[in-house]
């Protein structure tokens, strides 16, 4: 039985301008499983987000280091993991908008903490990778109205 639409809302999201390339650039992880952990992430269901352990991203890897913020809209910087388990796993890097919206930054190894500090929102023509960011769309869909775990 899928989720309540009580317990839904779809997170709007936009793509930066260095997403599609990494995704392009990254080896090692299927692209289906980008996609399906994009939508886990915008599905708006907190009960699928667990798996992928959200976490901000910080200024340095000390334990007190404070989160990383865009100066220049305050966004807040997020990673979440797309595996685990194994050398070199993949991580998700976002920023998440002071109005809620996720603008995916860039798929990286474990290890890389970088993000781009420039706002990306509205500089990606999505039409570019429409298979790709059809397959986000699909996956989506199965969280939301078929309740997939």
């Amino acid at each position: 039985m899928g989720p309540s639409s009580d317990s839904v809302r779809v997170i709007n999201y936009t793509i930066g301008d260095e997403f599609l390339e990494s995704v392009d650039r990254i080896e090692g992880i299927d692209r289906s499983r980008i996609g399906e952990v994009i939508a886990r992430l915008v599905s708006g269901r907190t009960d699928v987000l667990g798996c992928l352990e959200p976490h901000e991203l910080r200024e340095s890897a000390a334990g007190g280091a404070p989160p990383r913020v865009r100066t220049d809209d305050g966004a807040r910087a997020f990673r979440a993991s797309l595996q685990q388990g194994t050398a070199a796993a993949r991580r998700l890097h976002y920023w998440r908008l002071n109005d809620g919206t996720v603008e995916l930054a860039k798929v990286a190894y474990h290890d890389d903490m970088s993000i781009n500090e420039v706002s990306g929102v509205g500089r990606v023509n999505p039409y570019l990778n429409y298979h790709y960011l059809h397959h986000i769309y699909a996956c989506l869909l199965c969280f939301l109205c078929l309740g997939v775990r």
